[in-house]
């Protein structure tokens, strides 16, 4: 339940922090802390134990948000959330003394969407 979660959040998040920074025009550092207090006041509303938790979730997936649209797609931050999500279930917990740590999986899981979207070079044509 918690893992499923995470991942909505995450890819919310994400879509949210870039939706608010294009449309809007406030900028992705408004957009992301915006974002991350509404969503953080609508939980304090809910009694869920892992409320922190997915706070933490949302505010390191805003980080993805705020990457430039020339950079990532709508889908490519959509598989970025996907991988964020993972990275932070799976991976944060063993960084506890890392300072930094969500915005280093962030910006890992935008690594690995955005190199697996590296073309291929052409080969080049024989000599003659």
């Amino acid at each position: 339940m918690t893992t499923a979660l995470v991942l909505l959040v995450s890819v919310a998040s994400s879509q949210l922090t870039r939706f608010l920074a294009v449309r809007f025009s406030v900028g992705v550092v408004r957009a992301s802390a915006g974002s991350t207090l509404a969503f953080l006041a609508l939980t304090s509303l809910i009694p869920y134990q892992d409320k922190d938790l997915l706070g933490a979730a949302f505010l390191g997936a805003s980080f993805l948000g705020m990457s430039s649209v020339s950079f990532l797609s709508a889908w490519n931050l959509f598989f970025a959330a996907w991988i964020f999500a993972a990275f932070f279930l799976y991976a944060i917990p063993y960084n506890i003394g890392l300072g930094g740590a969500l915005g280093v999986a962030a910006f890992s899981s935008c690594l690995l969407v955005r190199s697996g979207l590296r073309k291929k070079p052409r080969p080049r044509p024989a000599a003659r």
